[in-house]
C-alpha cells in the first residue's frame, strides 16, 4: 500500500482544527473527520484507519475516554493514535501515552509539524504492514515446503530436531517408461500430463491420511504414521491405508493419462526424518525401509504394487482379505534383503477411507 492510500481519522469537536487538520493532510493521505466522540464509536465498525489523530477536550467525552471505548474494538485496538492538545500538562500526556498514544501536536497547530509527524506514522505503519505481509507469505510458503508440524517446529524453536520412528510405511510409486515418453514427447506434453497425475496423487493421500514426502523425477514418494495428529484422526492402520493408497494411485493413473501406467512398492518399519539445507529446506526421511520400499517399486509389475510376505501376512492379521487380494510373485533378489517372497496386491472390491 502507498502512502497515499492510508487512511487518517480526525476526531475534533473544533471545525476550525477540524478544517486545518484535513487541508493540511489531504495531499499526503485518505481524511474521515469525525466532530463527535459517539461519531468516532459509530465508525469502529464500518472500517478501520491506519491512525487516528484525536483531541483531548471534547464534550460528551474526553480523548483519553474516547480511546478507551475504541480500543474495545479489536480492529482498531493497535491503530496508531497522536493527541492533539493545548495543554502542557505532563501528567496528561504521561496517561495518554499509558493509554497507547504514539504523540503529541500542541496547538495552536502548526500545519508543517503536524504533517511531518503524521507521514512518519503512517511511514512506520506502513513498513510494519509490509513485513507481516512478507512474514504471513513466507509463513504460507513454508508450509507448502514443509509439513505443517515440522514447519511450526522451525517458526516456534528456529530448528528441527531430528528423529527416529517406528512402525512407518513408505510409499513408492512411480510412471512406468516414463524416461523413454520424455524423449519421445515435448516439455509441453510431459509436464502437464505428471502435474496432473501428482496432484490426483495428492488428492488420494489426503483422502488415505498419507502423508506426500516429495517426488524423485516421475516418482511420488509418501509416508504413512510421522503424523501423530493424522494418526488420530484415522480408523485404520498405516498398513492398510498405505496398501489401499498404492492400489487407487495406480489404478488411477491409467485412467486419467491413458498412455501411461503406474507401479508402486510400499514397506514398513523404521526410519528417520529430519530437514536438511539452510537456503532451500527439504524435508526427508532416510532408512532401509526406505530403500526396500524403492526396490519393490523396482520388481512391481505395470498397474500393481508389491509388498513383502511379511507385509501381507500383518495386514492379513487385521482380517483385510475382505478388502484386498494378495497373489505371490514368488522370490526376488532384492539388494540387502536377498532372496523375498513378493506379493502383488489389489483391491477386492471398491471401498474407500475410513
Amino acid at each position: 500500500m502507498k502512502l497515499s492510500d492510508a487512511m487518517v481519522l480526525i476526531v475534533d469537536d473544533d471545525p476550525v482544527n477540524l478544517q486545518l487538520s484535513s487541508e493540511t493532510l489531504k495531499e499526503l493521505c485518505k481524511i474521515k473527520v469525525a466532530p463527535r466522540p459517539t461519531l468516532a464509536l459509530q465508525m469502529t465498525q464500518r472500517f478501520t484507519p491506519d491512525l487516528i489523530l484525536l483531541d483531548v477536550n471534547m464534550p460528551e467525552m474526553n480523548g483519553y475516554e474516547l480511546l478507551e471505548a475504541i480500543r474495545e474494538t479489536e480492529a482498531w485496538r493497535e491503530v496508531p493514535v497522536i493527541f492533539l492538545t493545548a495543554s502542557t500538562d505532563l501528567d496528561a500526556e504521561e496517561r495518554g501515552l499509558r493509554l497507547g498514544a504514539v504523540d503529541f501536536v500542541r496547538k495552536p497547530i502548526n500545519p508543517s509539524v503536524l504533517k511531518m509527524r503524521v507521514q512518519t506514522q503512517l511511514s512506520l505503519q506502513l513498513a510494519l504492514k509490509s513485513e507481516s505481509e512478507a512474514r504471513r507469505r513466507a509463513d504460507e510458503l513454508l508450509e507448502v515446503i514443509l509439513p505443517t508440524r515440522v514447519a511450526n517446529e522451525l517458526r516456534e524453536q528456529g530448528e528441527i530436531s531430528p528423529r527416529q520412528h517406528q512402525g512407518i510405511a513408505v510409499i513408492f510409486c512411480d510412471v512406468v517408461g516414463f524416461t523413454a515418453f520424455c524423449s519421445q514427447h515435448p516439455a509441453r506434453e510431459v509436464v502437464p500430463r505428471l502435474a496432473k497425475l501428482f496432484t490426483a496423487f495428492e488428492g488420494i493421500s489426503n483422502r488415505w491420511g498419507v502423508e506426500k514426502t516429495k517426488t524423485i523425477g516421475d516418482c511420488f514418494m509418501a509416508t504413512v504414521g510421522l503424523d501423530p495428529e493424522m494418526e488420530a484422526s484415522q480408523a485404520r492402520s498405516v498398513l492398510w491405508r498405505a496398501a489401499c493408497a498404492s492400489i487407487e494411485m495406480c489404478e488411477l493413473t491409467a485412467e486419467l493419462i491413458p498412455e501411461w501406467s503406474a507401479r508402486a512398492g510400499v514397506y514398513c518399519g523404521p526410519l528417520v526424518s529430519g530437514v536438511v539445507g539452510e537456503q532451500r529446506f527439504q524435508f526427508d526421511v532416510w532408512g532401509d525401509t526406505v530403500n526396500v520400499a524403492a526396490r519393490l517399486c523396482g520388481v512391481s509389475a505395470p498397474g500393481t504394487i508389491a509388498v513383502t510376505a511379511e507385509y501381507w501376512r500383518a495386514l492379513a492379521e487385521e482380517d483385510a482379505q475382505s478388502e484386498l487380494c494378495a497373489q505371490s510373485l514368488g522370490l526376488s533378489t532384492l539388494k540387502g534383503l536377498g532372496d523375498i517372497e513378493v506379493f502383488e496386491l489389489s483391491m477386492s472390491r471398491a471401498r474407500g477411507p475410513r
